[in-house]
């Protein structure tokens, strides 16, 4: 799980400590790995990346940028690597333009759209190789493991649809972005952004002068599966519905109400693929009893087969909607809610836990150096700052429940 704000000031002042503001009502969505592009009179200004909040802040506070795109991470696929982090810049030669793009979200099909990707001749910037050295009785060999950053699979399938090289983001998982686009010289031309179902995206506006698109806090919650384009010339903005794929990796255009529509093709679902409603029919809550019963295979669900049961002992609502999609989504949203609210009571005990670490660092300056008083003040900085950490790792733990949760 990840945090992006997009900030602008219309009045051209700073924008850069507003926007860090953002960032702390919304860090508990990561804190782990930092990145920002800057605008500066219609250009842009270039990307920096950062591994922690002290340097992201130095640099910010130094800033003079009316318009800054920022991502905050908690890594799920990569290392916190400075190089690693977002704004995930696509360059191709058979693309005309350039996009960087920031992405809160996991994507589940990554190996596969990374093959389609290579295919095309496209290189993966994020891509890291690890060396470890393994040894038997007779020899010592070396291992290399591969890893790459699962949101450049999003970005460069942003790209490409913007382009018109494909009709829809190819991706199963959660989706929320915001996307720059530039000429090869760098000057902006459009800011795109959208998000499906399983990530938030909020706008806000303050006196018409300042503007955030951001992933929560105060503002007007962004449509689902609508991609939104902003001419940076003249400010209009447009809306393209059903070109973003939903958690399950279809375009939403292939679902319809009641259940999936017959005509999708294999790669449309990844789960009851080439099952049709036609094919098994409906109970009498309107669920497609086949494709349910595989679902609770797939996901370990422990009720009996799916009707009268509205998954109650899956831990799905029991108010169901008659709509099997539907009431998974409800049930996905309900489980987020309760690990996110673990997360914010573990955060407010971090917090706490920091503001005694830094009034005891404090009382240092008061106390003679090597003296027992100061030995005793520092021991105590060390049993707080184990705290601290024990408190980070479950806060991690939480994250990485929430995204695996997430990405169904």
């Amino acid at each position: 799980m990840c945090g992006i704000v997009f900030g602008r000031r219309k009045d051209n002042k700073p924008i850069s400590k507003s926007l860090f503001k953002r960032y702390i009502k919304q860090k508990s969505r990561g804190s782990n790995g930092f990145g920002y592009v800057a605008i500066e009179n219609g250009y842009i200004k270039g990307v920096k990346r950062f591994e922690t909040q002290e340097q992201v802040k130095k640099e910010l506070d130094k800033e003079d940028s009316s318009e800054i795109l920022f991502h905050h991470r908690l890594p799920t696929s990569t290392e916190n690597l400075r190089d690693l982090n977002h704004p995930i810049v696509v360059k191709n030669k058979l693309l005309k333009k350039h996009y960087y793009v920031v992405h809160n979200g996991v994507i589940s099909n990554d190996q596969e759209l990374r093959e389609k990707h290579e295919k095309l001749g496209f290189e993966y910037t994020t891509k890291l190789e690890v060396k470890e050295t393994k040894k038997t009785r007779n020899a010592e060999y070396e291992v290399v493991d591969e890893f790459y950053n699962d949101s450049e699979c999003l970005a460069i399938e942003v790209a490409l649809m913007l382009e018109e090289k494909q009709q829809a983001i190819e991706t199963k998982g959660t989706v929320a972005f915001i996307c720059i686009q530039t000429n090869k010289r760098g000057k902006v031309e459009k800011i795109h952004y959208g998000r499906n179902s399983g990530n938030p995206l909020t706008y806000e506006n303050i006196d018409d002068n300042i503007e955030f698109i951001k992933s929560v806090g105060q503002g007007e919650e962004m449509s689902e599966y609508v991609l939104f384009s902003e001419d940076y010339e003249t400010g209009e903005t447009t809306s393209t519905e059903k070109v973003i794929a939903n958690t399950y990796g279809y375009a939403q255009e292939k679902y319809s109400g009641m259940g999936f529509n017959p005509n999708y093709t294999d790669n449309d679902v990844e789960y009851g693929r080439n099952r049709q409603m036609s094919t098994y029919g409906e109970n009498d809550n309107g669920y497609c009893d086949d494709w349910v019963e595989d679902y609770n295979m797939e996901h370990g669900i422990s009720s009996e087969k799916v009707g009268k049961n509205r998954f109650e002992d899956g831990g799905l609502l029991p108010e169901y909607t008659g709509n099997v999609q539907k009431d998974i989504d409800r049930a996905i949203e309900k489980e987020e809610e309760q690990i996110l609210q673990e997360i914010d009571e573990l955060w407010e005990e971090q917090t706490s836990l920091d503001e005694i670490i830094v009034k005891l660092e404090d009382s240092l300056y008061d106390v003679e150096k090597g003296s027992d008083k100061y030995m005793e003040i520092n021991s105590e900085i060390l049993g707080r700052s184990k705290q601290v950490d024990a408190v980070k790792k479950k806060i991690n733990s939480l994250f990485v429940a929430y995204d695996e949760v997430s990405k169904y």
